[in-house]
C-alpha cells in the first residue's frame, strides 16, 4: 500500500498527526525530533510550552482534558481555570508575555504588536522569543490538523459549525 493510501485511509477513520506521518516514518522521526527539540533544549521551560499548546488547544475550542498532557508539568486547579478564561495577571510576567502572545496566534498572528515581541524578547530573550514563536505557530498548526483528521470523512456528515 502506497503511504498516500495509507495516510488516506488514517484520515479517513479519523486519525491523527501521529497516525498520518507514521506512514512515512522518516519524516514522522525527523518531525518528532524538531518539535521534541523545544521540550529538551532548555531555551523555553516545559511548563511555559505546556501552557502556550494547552491555551491554543483551548482556542481552538478543545477542553484541557481531550488534550494530552505533559506529565512533568502539574498545573493547579486555579491555574487550569485561569488558563481557561483566558485570565493571566495571576501567572508570573514570563508566562504572562508568553500566553498574552498566544492569544494572537491561532487566529490575529497580524495582530501580534510589535511591543508584545519586544515584551517576549526582554523576558526569554531573542532566541527564546524566536523559539516560543515559532512553537506556538506549530502547537497551532497541529492542533488544526489533529481537529480536522479527527473528523471521519463520511459524505454528507458534517455539520456546519462543527469544528467551532
Amino acid at each position: 500500500m502506497s503511504v498516500n493510501k495509507a495516510s488516506g485511509q488514517a484520515l479517513a477513520n479519523g486519525g491523527s498527526l501521529d497516525d498520518v506521518l507514521a506512514h512515512a516514518p522518516a519524516l514522522h522521526a525527523r518531525y518528532k525530533a524538531f518539535v521534541e527539540s523545544w521540550w529538551q533544549d532548555g531555551t523555553l521551560s516545559r511548563r511555559l510550552l505546556e501552557l502556550v499548546r494547552l491555551r491554543i488547544g483551548l482556542i481552538h475550542g478543545q477542553d484541557l482534558s481531550d488534550q494530552k498532557r505533559d506529565p512533568e508539568v502539574a498545573l493547579s486547579a486555579a491555574e487550569e481555570q485561569d488558563l481557561i478564561a483566558a485570565r493571566f495577571d495571576n501567572f508570573p510576567p514570563q508566562e504572562r508575555v508568553a500566553l498574552e502572545a498566544a492569544e494572537h496566534i491561532p487566529f490575529d498572528h497580524h495582530g501580534l504588536s510589535d511591543a508584545q515581541v519586544h515584551a517576549l524578547s526582554e523576558h526569554l530573550g531573542h532566541r527564546g522569543a524566536v523559539a516560543l514563536l515559532i512553537a506556538a505557530a506549530f502547537f497551532d498548526v497541529n492542533c488544526r490538523l489533529n481537529l480536522v483528521w479527527a473528523v471521519p470523512s463520511t459524505p454528507g456528515t458534517y455539520q456546519p459549525g462543527q469544528l467551532a
